[in-house]
């Protein structure tokens, strides 16, 4: 719905005050916030239930704790980024990946990360 469905000006009839005709005066209405619509939740079988509890206990954990954690790993996938990595792990990771990078180039992005860092140019 449009705002102006729920907020219109209408005007007041003309008044003669003193012998002198005003014209309408302009009332706003009160503004009525469109009517929320009901939120249902999804349903889902007992079944899913079931192993969700079932998988819940296995790893120590609420139902909802999990499954929190379930949508959170699902995005990391969903982005490529690697679940559950510690970070001594990311840096072999990264050490592997700067070693496969040619001399000019690890050069190359060394001095433009030492430029951003300390704001240094050429000029």
């Amino acid at each position: 719905m449009h705002l102006s469905e729920y907020a219109s000006v209408t005007h007041t009839p003309a008044k003669i005050c003193d012998g002198v005709q005003l014209t309408g005066v302009k009332k706003k209405r009160e503004l009525k916030a469109p009517e929320p619509e009901p939120v249902t939740a999804p349903v889902l079988s007992s079944r899913f239930w079931k192993k969700v509890t079932a998988y819940a206990r296995e790893l120590g954990m609420s139902r909802t704790r999990y499954l929190v954690a379930a949508v959170e790993n699902y995005i990391r996938l969903r982005r490529g980024t690697k679940v559950g990595l510690e970070p001594a792990e990311r840096r072999k990771i990264a050490k592997a990946w700067w070693q496969k990078q040619p001399e000019d180039e690890r050069s190359k992005r060394a001095s433009k990360a030492a430029k951003a860092r300390w704001g240094k140019t050429k000029k």
